[in-house]
């Protein structure tokens, strides 16, 4: 249905994206900045709303 409506859930973004997003941040070395796709950030000490 996204593309009818060019919206895509943040899921199915998030979820697409992620090995792209891993890709990066190991080639700029911030292997350790990664975050886990299961994990939230407020666990991690992230920021929290």
């Amino acid at each position: 249905m996204s593309f009818l409506t060019g919206y895509i859930p943040e899921e199915l973004m998030v979820e697409e994206h992620y090995q792209y997003y891993v890709e990066v941040m190991k080639k700029e070395g911030l292997e350790h900045e990664i975050c886990s796709q299961t994990e939230p950030e407020e666990k991690k000490g992230g920021i929290s709303a």
